[in-house]
């Protein structure tokens, strides 16, 4: 892979990992339309080290607030105990699920069927959130904090995000709208769904580490591998700073409807490129 690949799939990992437009559906379709040269797996190990990028971005973004937990915690405060419990068990459903699936759809699904999948993944997800922003969260008196979920709601959280790991599914938005489901305000909802990214992120950096180094490092220059990195720090960093201002006062509804449309252009574009 050259330089300028690797850019673009650094550019869209830090913005589709934080914004709920899903940044393995837009990978896996840019993928799609990149040289017929490079392969899927070689894609797949670079985009996995691209995660320590958008992992990096949201440990800096929230470091004060990750400080005010670890010092909670050490000072056995009961609110901060209850945010790491219910980050930990929100985690669960996700490490579980996610990394049995994604090994097996990195090793045993083409390029082409991955990008059917995701396709119909943005068009699925987005249309739930266009219409459960209309009929359903509006409706929903929110008034939980991350410290008010219950074992069961902060589980369920996880199953939610656990959807997220299949291709064209967003990790953040579908654990945003099960967050809000389930009546967290939107302050908290977006706060925690960054927090409990922290832990998928760290469990897939280091899975990556174990499993993917060599074949990255053949794909493409370690030089190169570093520069992705910081470019998709960066990129997600202002992710973040955008959806924390946007979703304050405003829904899902604007990304589902761009998922959709996203989803039928690229499905049309593969029909005649």
């Amino acid at each position: 892979m050259n330089l300028i690949q690797i850019l673009l799939l650094a550019v869209l990992q830090g913005l589709t990992e934080f914004i709920p437009v899903s940044s393995s559906g837009h990978l896996v379709i840019a993928s799609n339309f990149l040289s017929s040269n490079v392969s899927a797996e070689d894609i797949n190990s670079v985009i996995i080290f691209l995660h320590f990028g958008t992992l990096f971005a949201v440990i800096f973004h929230y470091r004060n607030f990750i400080f005010e937990i670890l010092l909670g915690l050490v000072k056995r405060e009961e609110k901060y105990l209850l945010i790491a419990r219910n980050i930990i068990l929100t985690s669960i459903p996700v490490f579980i699920v996610g990394l049995g699936f994604t090994l097996f759809i990195e090793k045993n699904l083409s390029r082409e069927v991955q990008f059917y999948i995701a396709t119909a993944a943005l068009i699925t997800a987005g249309t739930l959130f266009i219409f459960s922003e209309r009929f359903i969260l509006n409706s929903r008196e929110r008034t939980l904090k991350s410290e008010d979920l219950s074992i069961y709601k902060s589980l369920m959280i996880g199953v939610f995000q656990s959807i997220g790991v299949i291709y064209g599914v967003s990790r953040s938005g579908i654990t945003l709208f099960g967050s809000r489901s389930l009546s967290m305000t939107n302050k908290d909802s977006l706060d925690y769904t960054f927090l409990a990214s922290i832990p998928v992120l760290v469990g897939a950096s280091l899975v990556t580490l174990l499993t993917e180094l060599d074949s990255a490092v053949q794909a493409v220059s370690i030089e190169n591998i570093i520069i992705g990195i910081v470019v998709s720090g960066i990129t997600g960093y202002f992710a973040i700073s955008f959806l924390l201002r946007y979703m304050r006062k405003r829904g899902l509804r604007l990304f589902g409807f761009y998922c959709v449309g996203f989803g039928i252009i690229s499905l049309l574009l593969s029909f005649v490129i």
